[in-house]
């Protein structure tokens, strides 16, 4: 049985690798976009607005998420001082962040994905049109990184959990 602090490590070096993969991923839309905006299509025009949101997103949580090695030095150094405390301290924090936020986001980007869709064939203009493809990428791109800090989330969990009922 692995113990607290390499759970945390597992967990915050997944954190930190999809933190690169999103800004790696921000960057080549960025490239995208500029073509986009230089180009002449309506369609591809008003897919711009939704694309720049995804973008920032990408970038600013991806920045978030490659600093996470940092933060979590606090929580070792409380470890340290408090096992337990420590410890459950996660594990309600983190159950929370699961129930309140994880769970009920992915169904809203699904549902979203779903209605954009449906909105393209609803619309006439090609500018419409390509907003409503726009935002089904930027909810489908939502989905993703949600789907999978919620998969790694959900092992951490788990892990705390157990390391829980051993202690």
């Amino acid at each position: 049985m692995m113990d607290f602090t390499e759970n945390l490590h597992i967990w915050v070096k997944g954190e930190a690798l999809q933190g690169r993969v999103m800004i790696i991923t921000g960057l080549l839309m960025l490239l995208v976009l500029v073509s986009i905006i230089r180009g002449e299509d309506t369609t591809l025009k008003g897919m711009a607005i939704p694309l720049g949101i995804l973008i920032a997103m990408n970038l600013g949580y991806g920045y978030n998420l490659v600093r996470r090695p940092y933060t979590s030095k606090k929580i070792e150094i409380s470890f340290q001082q408090n096992p337990r405390q420590t410890i459950y301290e996660e594990h309600k924090k983190s159950a929370k962040g699961a129930v309140s936020y994880y769970t009920p986001f992915t169904k809203v980007w699904a549902a979203m994905v779903i209605l954009t869709l449906i909105l393209y064939f609803v619309f006439n203009s090609e500018y419409m049109k390509g907003l409503s493809t726009g935002l089904a990428i930027m909810f489908l791109g939502m989905f993703l990184i949600d789907t999978f800090l919620h998969n790694r989330l959900k092992k951490y969990i788990e892990s705390l959990e157990t390391l829980l009922h051993t202690q």
